[in-house]
């Protein structure tokens, strides 16, 4: 039954010949879903600010995998000009952009909303927002002219439960 069951999955999953790139994606859950992109056939562009650690996730995927399935490419979420820049050598290295998961993240202050610096709340509704319409920007014309493609941004609960210390992290993904 469960030999049944993972072939139902990889069929019913099968991304082969899809490209998908994934922000937020050098650890934690993102890291978790390039993983499984990638098993399931897919060529994965990950990024975040770190290339060092894009690497090493890089590394565990195409391990995993055992074939060259992760792209690492580092750019900031919050910045509009890396984003177009990643989207552009996501074109050059693997195609057309099938599938754009949004999962990049940061929250940093911690404290009341109503003591928050204008720095620290431009840099979380930018990268936690915004750099998703940028990606959806960049990508979403071209899903649209082929008649295919799936967009992905990840919220939080922190979304739906207030908090003192993550106030205004919470009220970005809500947002969201």
């Amino acid at each position: 039954m469960d030999e049944l069951l993972g072939t139902a999955m990889s069929t019913l999953f099968d991304l082969t010949g899809k490209t998908a790139i994934l922000t937020g994606a050098s650890k934690g859950l993102g890291l978790a879903m390039a993983t499984a992109l990638a098993e399931h056939g897919a060529q994965v562009a990950i990024s975040a600010r770190n290339q060092g650690k894009l690497d090493v996730a890089a590394e565990k995927i195409n391990q995993i995998c055992n074939r060259e399935a992760a792209i690492p490419i580092a750019a900031n979420a919050g910045n509009r000009a890396a984003l177009k820049h990643l989207v552009e050598q996501v074109r050059i290295r693997a195609g057309s952009i099938d599938i754009v998961i949004g999962n990049a993240g940061v929250s940093p202050f911690l404290g009341p909303t109503s003591k928050i610096p204008d720095s620290a709340y431009e840099k979380i509704m930018a990268t936690n927002v915004q750099s998703n319409l940028w990606l959806s920007q960049l990508t979403v014309p071209d899903m649209i002219n082929r008649g295919d493609g799936s967009v992905i941004f990840t919220a939080s609960v922190a979304a739906f439960k207030p908090s003192e210390q993550l106030g205004t992290y919470g009220m970005s993904k809500l947002a969201l």
